[in-house]
């Protein structure tokens, strides 16, 4: 079991780097918001197992969680709240 958590945490990481880079790279602002959301997404899935990880099986995931939590903190208050404050998205 643990073998499988270990492989969709590592999947979810790899996909909060691939929605990352597209948001960073995106010049398309509904697409840029749209990638911002779904690397949130992500970063949630990654966050819980993570969690599992950690309470469950003793690893320590603390500063992953951490880099996870500032991304989305970037992602959330400096991409999507500039988006909707200079009036890009509505």
């Amino acid at each position: 079991m643990v073998e499988h958590i270990f492989k969709a945490y590592e999947n979810a990481k790899q996909d909060i780097d691939r929605w990352y880079r597209s948001v960073v790279r995106d010049q398309i602002f509904e697409n840029k918001r749209n990638d911002a959301i779904e690397c949130i997404y992500h970063i949630g899935k990654a966050n819980t197992l993570a969690l599992i990880l950690q309470s469950d099986f003793g690893e320590d995931t603390k500063e992953e969680r951490e880099s996870m939590r500032k991304i989305k903190d970037y992602l959330q208050h400096e991409v999507l709240e500039n988006m909707f404050s200079k009036g890009k998205i509505t």
